[in-house]
């Protein structure tokens, strides 16, 4: 007769992410010159957040 083993699966989940900034609309052009000599532009930034869901499971 063989014994039975029990196995018991454990999981685990976490987010992972942060906040980023990202230039939205263009609300003036031309505004003036960068020190690398290219046009600057006057945008509006908003922070987004950014959330990954990680799963991780170990039979």
């Amino acid at each position: 007769m063989r014994a039975l083993v029990e196995r018991s699966i454990e999981i685990f989940f976490f987010f992972v992410g942060g906040l980023e900034e990202q230039a939205g609309k263009v609300i003036i052009e031309r505004v003036g010159q960068c020190i690398s000599g290219s046009v600057a532009h006057l945008v509006e930034c908003g922070k987004v957040l950014k959330l990954f869901f990680v799963l991780l499971w170990r039979l």
